[in-house]
């Protein structure tokens, strides 16, 4: 299928404003077999709730926001999702804010689709994120991942989504003092520490 120049303000799903082509809190649904999405006004792909849906092989084009948003804190990109190409759109790759309230795993399912904080982003207390090798999370201007709960990163980077990228150009991570356990295990941080973040109210 084609879906296309959608996105226009100020649309209700089931209660959730979403601006997009494709907006979806279940996931009971599949998009694939070269499916387009493109030309929204907002985003692509909107996913809510715990929604999980299966897209492989599919195109997400020219859409003047995210390729793909995460809106809410328990929905999720499927590792199996593979096979998909993000172009043209104001953010190519699966954009990311708010609080994590359920655990979360992170799996690089394409050479160019990296998970991009638009905001900040803070792993719930009790709660956890893993991001597994290969998988690139690049922050926009002003964002950092604050660490409340657990994150386990394994051959992961963490970086700048500004191009070209130039130091301080997002605030890095952050964990609290009532972080749980978290391992960060061959994974690079860089072009972060610009000014001026609050790390659970610590300037740093």
């Amino acid at each position: 299928v084609t879906i296309e120049y959608a996105g226009g303000c100020c649309p209700s799903f089931f209660g959730t404003q979403a601006e997009a082509d494709l907006f979806s809190a279940t996931s009971n649904l599949t998009v694939q077999n070269n499916s387009i999405i493109q030309n929204s006004a907002l985003d692509g792909l909107v996913l809510d709730q715990a929604a999980a849906p299966a897209v492989t092989g599919s195109q997400f084009l020219n859409n003047d926001q995210c390729a793909i948003r995460l809106l809410s804190g328990d929905a999720s990109w499927q590792s199996g999702n593979l096979g998909n190409t993000v172009t043209g759109n104001q953010t190519n790759g699966i954009c990311v804010a708010g609080t994590l309230t359920s655990n979360q795993t992170w799996a690089a399912t394409g050479p160019d689709l990296p998970f991009v904080l638009l905001n900040d982003l803070t792993v719930q207390s009790g709660k956890t994120l893993t991001v597994q090798p290969g998988v690139q999370v690049r922050g926009k201007s002003g964002t950092q991942i604050n660490v409340a709960g657990a994150l386990n990163a394994t051959g992961a980077t963490f970086t700048t989504a500004a191009e070209p990228p130039a130091p301080g150009t997002w605030h890095g991570i952050g964990f609290a003092p009532t972080a749980s356990p978290s391992v960060l295990d061959g994974v690079t941080i860089e072009y972060a520490g610009g000014c001026c973040p609050s790390f659970f109210g610590t300037q740093a």
